[in-house]
């Protein structure tokens, strides 16, 4: 992004002509970024130990152009769902890169992950290993099984986004972690190759990082030594923070990739070389993508000035779920001084509606647009139709073009799927 006569640029392309074309809220996305943090995550981390697997993590941007770049690029994809799944094959993800997760897998999803030759299916619970089990049997095919293992490690992180202690609902236990694996390795439908442990998500200290992965090999080597396997995937899931605020820092993709591996070389050649997946979802995305909001209100409370925007919780989640703060941009005013504090509040009906509070700013006046930035994880993907919002339409920028990637929702759009039941259809 650049400043040009006091307009933002991203990629060559000024904002305000962006949002006068598709209009707002509008999500805009890099194709260069994505692409250049993908290459610099996966040769960080090919440097140190050859043998790795990156699965960017759907959930984190679903959008199928987004999953084909990636698929051109040579990755694999993290999923959680059937349709998430779905979307890696039609992107033409090959199945054995295709790693499988969540603390919810019903039947028949087991099934078609299974029957589709999944390369990596991490079971959350014991109950979910027998229906792996089940699943395979019905199918006969052998399911290609990893157990997520709850580590009972503490990551510095929104308590909402710490995901491995004992209060949460994720994986099995540690201390139940040899028991598993020696149920699982008697079952001859399944195909015990893998593990996998994720700690939680944003995280900005390498430490954590260290003692997760000298935890995770120690006991990779202890279930080879107790069951007979040999595990030959090891899914180290993801974390990797991003810098959402100019002030704020993250780890580089180099100091990640130490602190993972500098220290377990030799372990890892004790242990036959297994391959580690990897699962990034903001590390990659989140810098790639900005939301670009119009001030429809601009007004004072109190002390307190406030800018109405047209982009709010419906529209990114962000702000509300997690206190997010991300760094705001008047794109059609850049270069003024910013001298004057505002909140930004959505068009929803909740005062928790604000997308940032505080921001130091030109004084805003209606019509004007705002950026905010560092949004291309966990922004439309999160978004809804809450107070009969429609979701915002999403544009991939290449080179000089700029492409819809997803329209904006219309109104026959977001009721499709409701119906009438017949005794109330004679109203209508």
């Amino acid at each position: 992004m650049r400043i040009e006569d006091g307009r933002l640029i991203i990629d060559g392309h000024l904002c305000d002509e962006l949002a006068k074309e598709f209009g707002t809220p509008l999500y805009v996305l890099s194709e260069n970024r994505i692409r250049h943090n993908y290459r610099a995550f996966q040769e960080a981390l090919a440097r140190i130990y050859p043998n790795v697997l990156v699965c960017p993590a759907y959930k984190a941007n679903w959008h199928l152009a987004v999953a084909r770049i990636y698929q051109m690029e040579g990755a694999g994809a993290e999923v959680v769902s059937p349709a998430e799944l779905k979307l890696a094959l039609e992107s033409e993800v090959e199945p054995e890169k295709i790693v499988y997760n969540g603390p919810l897998k019903k039947f028949e999803d087991l099934e078609f992950a299974i029957s589709s030759s999944v390369g990596l299916i991490n079971a959350d619970s014991f109950s979910e290993l027998k229906k792996m089990q089940e699943a395979a049997r019905r199918v006969r095919k052998p399911c290609n099984t990893g157990i997520r293992v709850n580590l009972g490690m503490r990551a510095e992180t929104h308590p909402h986004l710490a995901t491995a202690l004992r209060e949460h609902k994720f994986g099995i236990w540690l201390g139940d972690a040899i028991t598993a694996y020696t149920l699982a390795a008697k079952n001859p439908d399944l195909s015990v190759i893998g593990i996998h442990s994720h700690i939680g998500s944003n995280i900005t200290q390498s430490q954590v990082f260290s003692e997760m992965s000298a935890s995770m090999f120690r006991l990779v080597g202890q279930i080879n030594d107790a069951t007979g396997l040999k595990i030959t995937k090891i899914d180290m899931g993801g974390g990797l923070g991003s810098s959402y605020q100019v002030e704020s820092s993250a780890m580089t993709y180099e100091e990640y990739a130490a602190a993972i591996l500098s220290q377990n070389m030799l372990t890892l050649r004790q242990l036959g070389e297994p391959t580690l997946v990897f699962e990034p979802g903001r590390a990659i995305v989140a810098d790639a993508g900005i939301l670009l909001t119009r001030v429809d209100v601009a007004k004072r409370q109190g002390d307190i000035n406030w800018a109405i925007v047209d982009a709010g919780m419906n529209t990114f989640l962000r702000p509300a779920l997690y206190q997010a703060k991300h760094h705001v941009v008047a794109a059609n005013r850049a270069s003024e001084p910013r001298t004057v504090s505002f909140n930004l509040g959505g068009p929803c009906c909740e005062s928790g509606d604000v997308i940032a509070k505080g921001i130091i700013s030109p004084m805003l006046k209606e019509g004007d647009l705002l950026a905010v930035l560092h949004v291309g994880a966990y922004g439309f993907s999160m978004a809804s139709n809450y107070n009969g919002q429609p979701r915002p339409a999403v544009v991939l920028i290449t080179g000089t073009k700029s492409e819809l990637i997803r329209r904006r929702e219309t109104y026959e759009e977001m009721i499709a799927g409701e119906m009438i039941p017949s005794h109330l259809s004679k109203q209508f």
